[in-house]
């Protein structure tokens, strides 16, 4: 029976889906598109061992069928192309015919009784702001090439209070705020953080749940993300947000940014994105270097405390910037170890740590 779904649906499912498609699986089946259509809905499912996502669109035609496009990467592809109103499929022995307005395709299908289960909610726990803070934070991770719990992002859940929080070995974010649900502990890998925040927005309503090794995370619309969690121990980050001030930059956060993304269009080295901080007389001064040229700015500000100077990553800085929701920011300046200072941003539910280096 053919299965027919809007092209547009289609196309919006596939965009998605193909996050988590494998391209050289050992398991054939894992290498393709699993398509299940019931009850007038249609399902396209992609699953590797780390994670995986489900859509949901509506079905047109009432067909009942479920199998797997083996040839997923093909079977996108031909999505992004195709042309019309509607995308029709049908099972035919060993293929799956597939047609667009005037474009046709054959591929190989098979059984999906040996696909792997997805998971599906249970208790639909609604957790506000867990986008949000996985936004504003994952980009603080050490990355996917870390085998430690720094390659991911913490969400803590415990008597009513969530904390949301990364670290690298320089910089660290915390989001926090008070919630109504059960207690949880999760580490999540930083590209599947990635994945999710360009799925989910931040104002949509999201619910969670633990299932053993594996987090889901859903719009209750149709469209869920699992992702299996890190089994590490993720550091203890309470001593670095309860440091001693040296000093206190009250600045603009528009002025601020401004300055900050300036120099980053003059410094040209891809990999250190560096520049020379100096704090005193009520001002910051930020100087970036360049073979091309040096930039120098001037943000003007309420600074109490020693002069003190210090280089910092700005790509950190301006990602904060970008993230802080208030008119003024408030930095704290603290000794880092003999080693430069370090600045504590804090607002009403986040704080950030950046960590500087000494520079000549």
């Amino acid at each position: 029976m053919v299965i027919a779904v809007s092209l547009k649906d289609a196309q919006k499912m596939a965009g998605i889906v193909q996050r988590t498609l494998p391209r050289n699986s050992s398991k054939p089946l894992l290498n393709g598109v699993l398509v299940e259509a019931e009850k007038g809905a249609i399902r396209f499912v992609t699953y590797n061992i780390s994670a995986g996502f489900r859509m949901e669109a509506p079905e047109l035609s009432g067909a009942t069928e479920r199998f797997v496009i083996l040839s997923g990467e093909r079977f996108l592809n031909f999505l992004k192309v195709a042309e019309g109103e509607h995308l029709g499929l049908e099972r035919k022995g060993d293929q799956v015919h597939l047609e667009a307005g005037q474009a046709k395709l054959k591929l190989p299908a098979g059984d999906a009784q040996d696909y792997p289960v997805f998971p599906f909610l249970r208790t639909f726990a609604v957790f506000p702001g867990l986008i949000r803070g996985l936004n504003k934070t994952y980009p603080f991770t050490e990355g996917k090439e870390s085998t430690s719990a720094r390659a991911g992002v913490h969400v803590l859940v415990k008597d009513g209070h969530i904390t949301i929080e990364a670290t690298s070995s320089k910089e660290a974010a915390r989001i926090h705020g008070d919630v109504e649900l059960p207690d949880s502990d999760w580490v999540i890998a930083s590209e599947d953080v990635r994945d999710a925040c360009a799925i989910f927005s931040a104002d949509q309503v999201i619910y969670a749940e633990r299932q053993g090794e594996f987090l889901l995370i859903s719009d209750g619309e149709g469209t869920t993300w699992a992702t299996r969690l890190l089994e590490r121990n993720f550091p203890d980050l309470s001593k670095i947000f309860a440091v001693q001030s040296t000093g206190r930059l009250v600045a603009k956060r528009n002025t601020l940014l401004g300055a900050t993304k300036r120099a980053l269009a003059i410094i040209s080295d891809k990999d250190n994105k560096s520049a020379l901080l100096t704090f005193g007389s009520n001002s910051l001064r930020l100087v970036g270097h360049s073979p091309y040229g040096d930039v120098e700015e001037i943000v003007t500000g309420m600074y109490t405390g020693e002069i003190q100077e210090s280089g910092f990553n700005l790509l950190y800085l301006q990602h904060l910037l970008n993230q802080w929701a208030t008119e003024n920011v408030q930095s704290d300046v603290f000794a880092l170890n003999g080693k430069g200072m370090g600045l504590l941003f804090r607002g009403e539910h986040e704080e950030y740590m950046l960590a500087g280096t000494l520079m000549r």
